[in-house]
């Protein structure tokens, strides 16, 4: 295999760090690969092929893990007919600040593990993610087991490092 030595040069755009020229060594194959990626539009270059690839993969690893579980009954709120993580504040609900604070820090790809009627609850609320700008993966407790078990559920979503909030607090701070 041939191997391609590049040369890139990054120049600085808006709300991005300024770019830094760097020196790679790639396999043919892969080269071929990336000049698939070119379009002349929204890739245009190599260099532009290769930072998009690198941003999505290193976003890609910024998971948070929202933990609902516990029995449900200790997360509702008789006095207010809901569980902790649907209680307002000011225009939102709970869950819904933690997930855009979250995002606001590049934690786009949210895992919520709880209970089946609490994970209905809270899709019926946040859907998919979408409309909060991150994509939310709900993982389904069977029994109360205490944290580590419980985060055990989604080990196949885990694997790499990842933000653990609970989701009965409320965070009056930046990530």
């Amino acid at each position: 295999m041939t191997r391609y030595d590049f040369c890139m040069t990054f120049t600085s755009s808006r709300n991005r760090p300024p770019k830094q020229k760097i020196t790679i060594s790639v396999n043919s194959d892969i080269v071929d690969q990336i000049d698939d990626m070119v379009d002349g539009i929204y890739i245009r270059s190599r260099s532009d092929a290769i930072d998009k690839f690198l941003r999505e993969y290193l976003t890609r690893r910024k998971r948070a893990v929202i933990l609902v579980g516990g029995a449900p009954e200790r997360l509702y709120l008789e006095e207010i007919g809901t569980y902790t993580p649907l209680v307002q504040i000011n225009q939102r609900t709970l869950i819904e600040d933690t997930i855009l604070k979250c995002a606001r820090e590049g934690f786009d790809n949210i895992i919520v593990i709880g209970f089946k009627d609490i994970n209905t609850q809270l899709f019926n609320v946040l859907s998919d993610g979408e409309s909060l700008g991150v994509t939310i993966k709900y993982v389904e407790e069977k029994k109360p087991q205490g944290v580590a078990k419980t985060l055990e559920t989604a080990k196949n979503y885990l694997k790499y490092d990842f933000l653990m909030i609970p989701s009965d607090s409320y965070l009056n701070f930046d990530l």
